[in-house]
């Protein structure tokens, strides 16, 4: 039996190829397992890293908490992030299905007190994808995945095009149109 995720013929309009702004990113490399292609659209205003005290872990972990949402496409799809308790991420793929596909990683904050912060993307088979994270004056969430792949080096700056979400809910839970269709989850 041939997976439905897998199989492009059976998702109709569920992901047309947005572009290539993220191509050589981390979500390249986990949704290529898929077939799938996404881009960032260009960060439009100046965000500025500023030099801060190191935060308190547990504080950071808790602010991450929730769900998150940047716009890829000019279209107005959008991608969603949910940081959920014990180091589970839920990754809510563009689409104009409904449910909307997910996949299930995992992550951990590496670091809190370097500028910027550190964040682990763990996919299948313990690959950690090392990467950057801030939150920006104004409480958005800047993570750098363009570049960002299992084996390459944790960036240690910001590139133009580094994805900025939005917090739209304190929800640690899939939103409801959206469903876990393949769990990249490790074993413990």
């Amino acid at each position: 039996m041939s997976n439905p995720v897998l199989n492009q013929n059976n998702r109709p309009g569920a992901f047309p190829v947005i572009g290539c702004s993220i191509a050589s990113g981390l979500l390249l490399a986990l949704f290529n397992t898929f077939g799938y292609s996404i881009s960032a659209q260009p960060l439009t205003t100046s965000l500025v890293s500023q030099a801060r005290p190191a935060a308190n872990p547990n504080t950071v972990n808790q602010r991450l908490m929730g769900q998150w949402q940047a716009k890829v496409s000019a279209s107005g799809q959008t991608l969603t992030f949910v940081f959920g308790p014990n180091g589970k991420l839920s990754i809510v793929l563009p689409s104009s299905s409904n449910p909307a596909p997910a996949m299930e990683l995992r992550y951990r904050v590496a670091s809190t007190s370097t500028s910027p912060m550190q964040i682990d993307m763990i996919a299948k088979d313990n690959k950690i994808a090392p990467t950057i994270f801030e939150f920006t004056p104004d409480g958005k969430l800047r993570i750098q995945l363009e570049g960002t792949n299992p084996g390459v080096s944790r960036p240690a700056t910001f590139a133009t095009n580094a994805t900025v979400f939005d917090k739209i809910s304190n929800a640690t839970t899939l939103p409801p149109n959206a469903r876990i269709t393949q769990t990249q989850t490790p074993r413990r």
